[in-house]
């Protein structure tokens, strides 16, 4: 996670977890608080795809269906495949 020659990618992967949700295209102008209240829901009962879209990290080719693995592991299995 920590790598001086890339710097600081806290923003990078909070993008990447808006973006996984299905909320990557919606700023001020195009809020739509329906669709956010919609993808929040599905994020805490778990209705998102076998590779965690919809949730807070997409894996592809994931071994694992994600929505049976915690949290603290998805985040760690996305960090340990984006490198």
């Amino acid at each position: 996670m920590d790598d001086p020659d890339i710097g600081n990618r806290t923003g990078q992967w909070f993008w990447d977890m808006i973006v996984s949700l299905g909320l990557g295209s919606m700023d001020d102008s195009k809020f739509d608080k329906a669709h956010a209240i919609d993808v929040i829901r599905r994020f805490l009962n778990r209705d998102y795809g076998r590779d965690g879209k919809g949730g807070l990290f997409t894996i592809e080719h994931c071994r694992y269906d994600m929505r049976d693995i915690e949290i603290w592991y998805q985040a760690n299995w996305y960090l340990d495949n984006i490198r």
